[in-house]
């Protein structure tokens, strides 16, 4: 009995250090679990669809005009890294946009939330402007 209530009470100080985990990963100022979609920036033509999404623990992911796609964050509050995307591999004609989505994406290094917007900028005049979702 003492077993049980002992294993009970570690899950739930695990289950609560790993929400504070997500809380602490996610930037300040953008929601979490929010699909973002590109509407503006620096790039052009600007690729679509193309998609962001933040996760708890740092998991950031989305949608490339062809490819699933996913890496870790590395950074706190509005410093934001991707060094190492991954993605799918589907074929499709938009793939030049597609690598110059991710370019972009690796080279970002600050994260923040204007109105409904999320804004990631980096050196060299890097903008990505994405607005949030609507259902």
């Amino acid at each position: 009995m003492k077993t049980l209530t002992i294993s009970a009470l570690l899950v739930a100080a695990l289950t609560g250090l790993a929400a504070c985990d997500r809380a602490a990963d996610a930037p300040a100022d953008a929601p979490a679990a929010t699909d973002w979609h590109l509407i503006g920036g620096s790039l052009r033509p600007l690729p679509a669809p193309a998609t962001l999404r933040l996760e708890g623990g740092g998991q950031v992911g989305g949608q490339g005009p062809c490819n699933r796609w996913f890496a870790q964050r590395e950074g706190q509050g509005r410093a934001f890294r991707l060094p190492q995307i991954g993605a799918t591999e589907m074929a499709c004609p938009a793939l030049p946009q597609e690598a110059a989505y991710f370019a972009a994406l690796s080279g970002v290094t600050a994260i923040e939330q204007r109105d409904d917007r999320l804004i990631l900028t980096g050196p060299g005049g890097i903008v990505l402007e994405f607005a949030a979702e609507t259902r």
